[in-house]
């Protein structure tokens, strides 16, 4: 496992993180049912790509250092990847804006270690914890969070109302 430095990100352009399209490999199928949250991944018989182009954070980069803590993953003095969490909130838990890792290090534990700095930020902030929202069919994000002890906590069936993504849902998972 590569030797890897999470701290506050060093510099804006750090964020120009470029990262592998997300693959649109099917969808998780949420309920609720007697009092639990419970998923199945139901595949596609054709992966295609996601065309959404991800969020340039260095535009805007002063409002998104004024209300996130913004953390880097550092290998020697390449930045691999970056998080973006809450710096306050009016819930009990902190909202993982996102976690990125660069193409050439994806499956490296990395934004593992960055989604822990998250939490332990969130913890020691106050908070219970830490949550986030991943559209249904970005199946590789949900089971990203599920293995990083993330549980769901509900569905928004309405965000994508009258978009082009009309029909899916977002998920929302905690951890804390």
């Amino acid at each position: 496992m590569v030797q890897v430095r999470i701290c506050e990100l060093v510099e804006k352009n750090d964020l120009k993180i470029v990262s592998k399209p997300y693959v649109i490999k099917g969808k998780f199928i949420v309920q609720y049912v007697k009092g639990e949250w419970k998923y199945k991944v139901e595949k596609y018989k054709q992966e295609t790509v996601d065309e959404d182009i991800p969020i340039d954070y260095t535009k805007n980069y002063n409002k998104y250092k004024n209300t996130y803590h913004i953390l880097g993953a550092y290998i020697d003095e390449k930045c691999v990847g970056f998080a973006l969490v809450e710096r306050e909130s009016r819930t009990r838990y902190l909202y993982v804006k996102e976690v990125r890792t660069d193409a050439n290090f994806v499956n490296q534990g990395i934004g593992t270690k960055l989604l822990q700095h998250c939490f332990d930020f969130a913890i020691t902030s106050g908070y219970r914890g830490l949550y986030t929202v991943t559209i249904d069919n970005h199946i590789d994000s949900c089971n990203f969070y599920i293995n990083n002890g993330f549980r769901i906590g509900g569905i928004d069936t309405e965000y994508h109302m009258g978009s082009k993504n009309e029909g899916k849902k977002d998920i929302i998972f905690y951890r804390g």
